[in-house]
């Protein structure tokens, strides 16, 4: 009884021409794609009955092949149509693969690639010396084949696609074949999301590289950016919202599904009027439905107005969206593929992942378990799907601590485009008015400042914005916010304990004066102070300088008032 065929059996059987290489030349094409053994066995000795295949011919075409080579050689300007594109694993014939691996190697040292250049690159060559034919009369065949560039390009995707179709026919049977000797505990599904990941792959395989010369920009309208919430949420990208357990990223996440579903304001910003999916992992419907009543009387609609809101209660189900193997390759989920055809079946712009514990299988603490997941579930949900897509996440103990909102790996923050962060007051325990005070960050944007914040209060089941005074009310609220600093920074330097204007030093100023009790702030916070301290700073007559300090081996700096202000 011969042996089960491994996949690495089934792909160099499969790819026999490739890994063999025939001489096949203009008007000589290969013998066969495969080394066919005698009939009745394979390479593993004599074949059963159930365990015979009918031969198929190689899908490849030699004349395609030789027509590409025989262009490049002849006309090395033709290598920058095809380039991008055309790698050496997508010829069939090994022979031709060397060769075109030659001619790049030459062109792109910046040498010229003829059948004289590189014909001591192939002197050698297994397929050629088989064949019994020297490499320069090999290469002036293929020259014969040359055809203009235009055309040269048009077979060199022909050669691309035949490369798809037998990495397809290798994918399929690899499922075949693990469908009929299933590993425990991995069901059929899983089996099958690897297979369409793995055409997934082979479509997108480098072919669409494609370098651009900014020239082609001259007289082209510049792209505008397009926004879920205008410098919160970017559209075709994805954003990570952090928070703390209880912060109330869920419900912040279902208002904004609310109001791009209506078209109204959502924290006193804008949004795109667009249809969205909720993928909640931590509710079930009784929950979502509880909480869009309490939406619903904020934002005066009723439910027949949320038809463009999709939510997928999912509370006490496998909620895994990809997982990764020993080797840290990531896979989606059959969840992943049944997901992405929902949101495109609802023409989804705007989609929530809830939260990422749920939905990611592998190790917070590994960078690279977390790019490949931000790149391929949420990013790629954005990318298929021409939406905006928010991931829910918890920020590490660490993360909390020193109001970073990041959590394991540097990693995520890394990976997502936008990085916001829901988090409480810091409140004393007597601050009772506080407790449902909430601010959102945004710590990190490729495409909008960082820093920025939203502060609200939560009230009747619903978060509420808190707009700022402008104008009269701002100015006076601004001055008074100056005054207080100034008084307590005063009360400090009498005392000599210096504080500091360096946001990473312990006696960070704003930071130290938001510690004092309410009634000695006056009511304000860090973040107040922090502003005041910028514009103390930077006023045309500083009313607070930094100077230096200490003897000059062990220099300081502290915040002092001006001496005209003192």
């Amino acid at each position: 009884m011969s042996p089960r065929r491994t996949r690495d059996d089934r792909r160099q059987w499969h790819r026999s021409s490739h890994r063999n290489g025939q001489a096949g030349t203009a008007g000589q094409p290969p013998r066969n794609g495969h080394d066919t053994p005698p009939d009745g066995h394979d390479a593993f000795g004599p074949l059963r009955d159930d365990d015979r295949e009918p031969p198929e011919p190689p899908t490849y075409d030699p004349y395609c092949e030789q027509h590409v080579l025989g262009t490049l050689l002849a006309d090395n300007k033709t290598y920058s149509r095809v380039a991008a594109f055309l790698r050496p694993t997508h010829f069939g014939n090994g022979l031709h693969s060397r060769t075109y691996e030659a001619i790049a190697a030459q062109i792109e040292s910046g040498a010229v690639a003829n059948p004289i250049t590189i014909k001591h690159f192939l002197e050698d060559d297994p397929a050629l010396i088989e064949a019994g034919k020297p490499a320069r009369q090999y290469l002036v065949e293929l020259v014969a084949a040359a055809m203009d560039d235009i055309s040269a390009e048009d077979y060199a995707r022909i050669v691309v696609e035949l490369w798809r179709d037998r990495e397809a026919d290798i994918a399929y049977e690899d499922y075949r074949d693990a469908r009929r000797h299933r590993t425990p505990g991995i069901g059929a599904g899983e089996y099958l999301a690897r297979a369409h990941g793995r055409l997934d792959e082979i479509l997108h395989d480098g072919t669409d590289l494609h370098p651009i010369s900014p020239t082609s920009w001259t007289g082209r309208p510049v792209p505008q950016r397009e926004w879920s919430v205008p410098d919160w949420i970017p559209l075709r990208r994805a954003t990570g919202l952090y928070g703390a357990p209880g912060a109330g990223k869920s419900l912040l996440m279902q208002m904004l599904g609310t109001s791009t579903a209506l078209g109204q304001p959502w924290l006193g910003l804008t949004v795109r009027k667009c249809r969205s999916v909720l993928f909640y992992c931590e509710d079930d419907e009784d929950e979502m439905h509880y909480r869009q009543e309490q939406i619903n009387r904020r934002y005066g609609c009723t439910y027949d107005d949320l038809g463009d809101m999709l939510p997928v209660p999912w509370l006490g189900r496998d909620g895994t969206l990809m997982t990764f193997d020993r080797d840290g390759r990531g896979f989606v989920t059959p969840l992943f593929y049944r997901l992405r055809s929902i949101i495109n079946q609802h023409r989804a712009q705007l989609v929530i992942l809830d939260t990422l514990s749920d939905v990611f299988g592998g190790n917070e603490l590994n960078r690279t378990h977390a790019r490949q997941f931000v790149q391929q579930v949420p990013a790629r949900l954005a990318r298929d799907c021409n939406c905006a897509a928010v991931c829910c996440a918890h920020p590490s103990l660490t993360g909390i601590s020193s109001k970073s909102g990041n959590s394991g790996s540097t990693g995520w923050p890394g990976a997502f485009r936008s990085h916001l962060y829901l988090h409480p007051l810091d409140v004393e325990p007597d601050d009772i008015a506080d407790i449902d005070e909430r601010i959102l960050t945004r710590k990190k944007s490729n495409w909008a400042r960082a820093g920025e914040t939203i502060e609200m209060h939560w009230k009747d089941g619903v978060f509420i914005h808190k707009p700022q005074p402008t104008g009269i009310l701002g100015s006076i609220g601004r001055s008074h916010a100056e005054r207080v600093f100034l008084n307590l920074l005063a009360e400090r330097c009498k005392q000599q304990r210096w504080v500091s204007a360096n946001e990473t030093a312990n006696n960070f100023a704003p930071r130290v004066f938001g510690g004092y009790p309410k009634a000695d702030r006056d009511g304000f916070r860090e973040k107040d102070f922090k502003e005041a301290m910028e514009r103390l700073l930077r006023g045309s007559k500083p009313s607070i300088l930094i100077e230096e300090y200490g003897p000059p081996s062990n220099r300081h700096a502290r915040l002092v008032r001006a001496a005209a202000d003192a």
